[in-house]
């Protein structure tokens, strides 16, 4: 399908918007100097800029029996990383940093340093001094211990600095990029007088500097102290190379992208027209079934079945209510019908997580792109032939062993069916619907399970032709003559009467509607596990990997073995949709995504974006274009992205672009994130239940910060008195730097008390002052080992924003007078992620209490104090009443009408440490919604046992006398 002329006008104004209002399109960041405190000067270190090796050290390295069967035995040379031995005490220092700051890039080598002070005029015209200190050529490094010394080992590519805003710019660099050419065997051999020989070197630098957008001086060979150069009038180049630890991922510039984009003939709509042209979007019918290799909850299921057919999907959710989970349903569900998928997320941590679930799925291996460490794992496995076809006759039974599996499955949610509907037909209102049933089809129960089975199939097969149809109109009136029916109901109507008639009238022993349940449960594993197996070769096929498939990976297993510049060259080569065929599923950072994937538009059918709403719309455009059609994820309730754009600054781009002004509120990239974008173009579907967290750690989140809207479904009379949030007070204040030293002090206390068995570790704060005094006690306090062994990680709460840890230490970081302080702990967004990032226990400590009506004040007024049992979701029934008062009289603790997440037990207790549902009637809304919260019951670890009034009917002692005999030994009630 074309694109509409207007559609396009729109998108291009948009994405041209979108380029100048990246945090470096057309303006230098204000980033001023690498963090310094961890900064050392090198001796000599020219090998780590060594790119011949990209594969992160820290990954995989051979172990010591590998290499020496490779080096000593088989006489190969075992590739290694190039390295350099640190300072048993800086290098073990630099790996305790590493451990316990977020993401894998925390420690990098920098060469050719511009230092010194710059004087430069701000929009008002006012004059601002900075201190510089960067960078112009780096690598990432893994500090690792080997042989019992520390040693920093180069990995991934050697990138100029992101400074270098235009992306062409950059490239050229990246070619240039000089390191002495040998001249140097140490740092102590740059003289003047050499420097001065060498004018490729200093051209390059002066270039890169100047392309950074610094006006350099001149050069420097005296490596003093950070500091002190950055005292020095002008700025100047320093020819040096230095380790140092930073937060951030260097990436290329979003501007640049996006500018390259603008030039590039679209011919289809993509997701980027869908969100923000109002482009239809191209899908395929599919039909509405859903099979899916997870279990998933009534929303969830709508997800997978919007995100089929839909332009643009946007879901939303709190914390633990799913969403990872329903986005790898979404790709799982695009896969099995041939489509190709791109997941990307803001950071690691998010694709991380959505790793793990797949690798859940055992087969289904996504191509992990962006960071150099995963492109070389690539490139290995391709090299080792691990993409190659499956054996067709494979891919045969698996698909056959699927549509046995559904077949059996069905066959169980009918039996399951039959049985429920037995059970109802026996009680007051489903006898009178059996009479009223009888009354329309009296001839039905005469029926023979063959004849009805046979009439049943003739009356309801497809009318293919004339003929067909004239044979099924037959059909039916010869079924409607047997069993004694009008032409009024309906032949769907009918058929439902018949099926209800005949399970009315079969044996009740035959199978117990919990025993129904359950094997429906086992039939639904089952397809769960066959699905999985098929869509683990059913991505291999040989349609997918035909000759042009294999060639185009081939094109990219060569790429990934080349430079950036070389890898760039092969990467234009790929101007179809082979490739996306051929490796189906792609996952990797949304500021990855240009670094190794081609730019074609709609080069994916499908494209996820996960954790959209902490998401700049300038970032995440680039994966929107290479999409067909979008599903967009995320919690507006959550931290969002922070933008320093002016408004004038917004407006005069959007105006300069011709954007009309009823698009410009969705482009205000200030206040919006992708997902404001994405929800002002497609209806939201809610994900309302939470499967994380014990209710003590969320039912103040969800009954403040979510309105009483979320649900808990880890609440079962196991948890609700769980005691997971504690509260320690210490005596503190804030000093001059703005950090509670008295907070620092206990949360390593509280560290130290922690053994093997606490999981993963988080210490987090509002405030950074805090987190980085926090940071510096802990690294005084424990050695790498330690922290390792911990799983700690230190940081704002900002930076935890898509992370989670089975243990949180929260530092509050403010005291009794700082209502301003106050305040920014308690905005409603930051609270949303502090509050949820703890899996099972979650310790507050605290200088001073905040004030009485604040958020933070009603979560800390629960601590210690777990919720307890909630009170009844809606009245019993008699017959239920009368149950619970027996086992309460039995001395069994009992309750009726039992929330949890959306469904409601009729009598909820324990047996043998397990939490028991007790199924007392049959739900209001029906047999689906029975069957739904059966499995739903099943699935969260209660034992479901059926005690509905029509197994005992009057006889009350036999009613009790099985009940207690079950729960007390163990043989099922009714048996």
């Amino acid at each position: 399908m074309g694109i509409d002329a207007e559609v396009t006008r729109r998108a291009e104004a948009a994405l041209a918007a979108l380029s100048d209002l990246t945090p470096t399109g057309g303006r230098r960041t204000d980033t001023s100097s690498v963090p310094t405190e961890w900064f050392r000067w090198l001796d000599t270190g020219f090998n780590l800029f060594d790119d011949r090796f990209k594969d992160d050290p820290g990954e995989h390295r051979p172990s010591t029996a590998a290499a020496v069967l490779k080096e000593v035995i088989l006489k190969e040379e075992v590739p290694m990383n190039p390295s350099l031995t640190l300072d048993r005490t800086y290098g073990e220092r630099l790996a305790a940093v590493q451990q316990i700051r977020q993401g894998r890039h925390s420690v990098r080598v920098g060469w050719l340093w511009v230092a010194g002070t710059e004087t430069t005029r701000n929009a008002d015209g006012a004059e601002i001094t900075r201190r510089i200190f960067q960078p112009l050529v780096t690598r990432t490094v893994r500090v690792i211990q080997s042989d019992r010394r520390w040693c920093a080992l180069g990995y991934g590519d050697v990138e100029i600095t992101p400074l270098v805003t235009d992306r062409q710019t950059a490239y050229r660099l990246e070619d240039r990029a000089e390191f002495g050419g040998g001249a140097f065997r140490s740092m102590n051999d740059v003289t003047a007088p050499l420097l001065g020989r060498m004018p490729r070197l200093t051209s390059f630098a002066v270039d890169c500097a100047a392309a950074a957008g610094f006006d350099t001086r001149g050069f420097v060979v005296e490596r003093v102290q950070p500091e002190e150069h950055m005292r020095s009038d002008g700025l100047r180049i320093v020819v040096g190379i230095g380790i140092y630890t930073t937060d951030e991922v260097s990436r290329i510039s979003r501007a640049g992208v996006l500018r390259a984009w603008s030039k590039l003939p679209v011919e289809e709509p993509t997701a980027f027209h869908v969100v923000y042209a109002g482009a239809e979007g191209a899908a395929e019918p599919i039909p509405s079934r859903v099979e899916s290799p997870l279990p998933l909850t009534g929303r969830q299921l709508e997800a997978v079945r919007r995100a089929r057919s839909d332009p643009l999907t946007v879901i939303s959710g709190a914390p633990g209510t799913g969403k990872s989970h329903t986005l790898v349903a979404i790709v799982c569900d695009a896969l099995a019908h041939g489509r190709s998928v791109l997941v990307a997320a803001k950071d690691d941590a998010a694709i991380d997580a959505l790793t793990t679930l797949l690798g859940r799925q055992p087969g289904l291996v996504p191509i992990l792109f962006g960071s150099s460490e995963q492109r070389e794992r690539l490139a290995l496995r391709l090299a080792n032939g691990e993409l190659t076809p499956c054996d067709e006759s494979a891919l045969e039974r698996a698909r056959v062993a699927l549509d046995d599996a559904v077949a059996a499955r069905d066959a169980a949610q009918a039996g399951a069916r039959r049985s429920l509907t037995a059970a109802w037909m026996h009680m007051p209102d489903g006898r009178r619907e059996h009479e009223r049933l009888l009354a329309s089809a009296p001839g039905a129960v005469s029926l023979t399970e063959d004849e009805r089975r046979e009439l049943v199939a003739r009356a309801t097969e497809p009318a293919g032709g004339w003929f067909a149809s004239r044979r099924r109109r037959r059909s039916e009136r010869t079924l409607r003559t047997r069993v004694g029916a009008s032409d009024e109901p309906s032949l769907d109507r009918l058929v439902e009467a018949i099926d209800a008639l005949r399970a009315a009238t079969g044996s009740r022993s035959d199978v117990r509607p919990v025993d129904a349940c359950h094997e429906l449960e086992r039939a639904e594993e089952h397809v769960r596990r066959c699905l999985t197996a098929w869509l683990a070769l059913e991505t291999r096929s040989p349609d997918r990997l035909d000759r042009a498939g294999l060639r185009a990976v081939s094109t990219l297993a060569t790429a990934l073995r080349s430079g950036r510049s070389a890898r760039r060259a092969q990467l234009e080569r790929l101007t179809d949709r082979t490739l996306a065929r051929a490796l189906p599923l792609w996952m990797g950072t949304l500021a990855d995504v240009d670094d190794l994937l081609p730019a074609l538009p709609g080069l994916f059918d499908l494209v996820l974006v996960d954790e959209a709403s902490a998401t700049e719309q300038t970032i995440a455009a680039p994966a929107l274009l290479r999409g067909r059609r979008a599903v967009v994820v995320g919690d507006p309730r959550q931290l969002r992205h922070v933008s320093f754009l002016s408004d004038a600054t917004i407006e005069e781009t959007l105006q300069r672009h011709g954007v009309e002004t009823a698009q410009r509120a969705q482009l205000d990239v200030r206040r919006n994130s992708l997902y404001d974008a994405a929800a002002a173009t497609a209806p939201v579907l809610q994900l309302d239940e939470h499967f994380r967290s014990a209710p003590h750690l969320i039912d103040v989140v969800a009954r403040s910060l979510y309105g009483g809207n979320l649900h808990v479904a880890t609440r079962t009379p196991l948890t609700h008195s769980l005691d997971c949030v504690h509260l320690q007070p210490v005596p503190g204040t804030r000093d001059v730097d703005g950090v509670v030293a008295a907070e620092v002090t206990e949360i390593v206390v509280a560290l130290k008390r922690f053994g093997d068995g606490a999981g993963s570790v988080g210490v987090i704060t509002p405030f950074r002052a805090q987190a980085d005094a926090i940071e510096a006690a802990v690294l005084r306090a424990f050695d790498a080992d330690t922290l390792v062994r911990l799983g700690v990680r230190v940081g704002t709460v900002h930076s935890f924003q898509g992370n989670e840890r089975h243990t949180v230490l929260c530092s509050l970081g403010v005291t009794d007078r700082e209502s301003t302080g106050w305040r920014f702990v308690d905005d409603p967004h930051l609270l949303a992620v502090m509050l949820t990032r703890a899996r099972t226990h979650m310790t507050v400590i605290a200088s001073a209490s905040p004030p009485a009506t604040s958020l933070l004040s009603e979560y800390l007024n629960t601590a210690d104090s777990p919720p307890g049992a909630p009170a009844p979701a809606r009245p019993a029934t008699p017959w239920t009443r009368s149950i619970v008062e027996d086992l309460r009289l039995a001395g069994i603790v009992a309750w009726e009408s039992y929330p949890t997440g959306r469904h409601v037990v009729d009598v909820a207790t324990v047996r043998a440490g397990q939490p028991v549902a007790l199924v007392c009637d049959l739900h209001d809304d029906g047999i689906d919604a029975h069957l739904e919260r059966h499995l739903a019951l099943l699935r969260s670890g209660w034992t479901v046992v059926d005690a509905l009034e029509v197994d005992w009917g009057d006889d009350a002692a036999r009613r009790v006398v099985e009940l207690l005999h079950w729960l007390q030994l163990g043989s099922a009630p009714g048996s």
